[in-house]
Parts: structure tokens; sequence; C-alpha cells
């Protein structure tokens, strides 16, 4: 089945980012993973991903504090993953699009049947 969306990982651990970049491979999305953090607010801006997985190690980071503010102007979906309880993961997220938090150790299968499921309903939706 083939599958136009683009999904942008922010993941600075490289095997749990890798793991999730293969799996949404399998189901068809297109996996944009930035070189560098550095990069990323670039990549939001000339890629135009339909959706952004960031893991939360990253908040604080001045890099990062631009990529939000970015994504705060444009409201593209987002999804946590985290290290952090609840409530500073919605705290951190304040303003951002968030659609899920995944909270460490998850099976990033989830993570793709989510997001799967997610673009069926906005498909739905739109075209119902």
């Amino acid at each position: 089945m083939e599958n136009d969306k683009k999904i942008l990982i922010i993941e600075r651990d490289r095997l749990l980012g890798l793991d999730i970049q293969q799996q949404l491979l399998k189901n068809n999305f297109t996996v944009i993973r930035p070189l560098s953090v550095e990069n990323t607010a670039n990549i939001i801006t000339n890629e135009n991903p339909d959706l952004i997985i960031v893991d939360t190690d990253m908040n604080g980071e001045n890099v990062f504090e631009k990529i939000k503010t970015q994504l705060k102007k444009i409201q593209l979906p987002f999804i946590w993953i985290t290290s952090l309880n609840k409530e500073e993961a919605i705290k951190n997220s304040e303003g951002i699009n968030l659609i899920k938090i995944f909270f460490k150790p998850f099976n990033s299968k989830g993570v793709v049947v989510f997001i799967t499921n997610y673009f069926n309903k906005v498909k739905t939706f739109l075209y119902h």
C-alpha cells in the first residue's frame, strides 16, 4: 500500500531512532532523520513533514527551543518520546499540536500502529 506521509524523527538515541525508522519504512512511510539537531529547523521548512517524533531528552537546548517555536506556528502533529512523567511532558509541549506521548520503554511497532491509525482517522474526517 502506497503512503504519501513524511515523518521526521528527532531522536538522540541512534538505535531507538533506527528502530522507529525501520518500522515506519516497513509500513511505507517516508522517513526524514536530520544528521544533526541543528539541521532540524531547515528540514521542517524545506521537507514539509506531516508529523514529527521527538525525544524529550533534547528539551531545553537552544536549537530545540527554536524548533518548538517553529512548531507552535505551524502546528504539525507532534509525538513525544519521553522518560519524563506525564505532567512534565505535557508542560513541555504547551502550544504544540501534541497528539501522543510514548513513555520509555515502548514498542516501536506501537508507535507505527498509532501513526497509521491517526492518518487513517484524519483521512476519513477530511474525505467523508
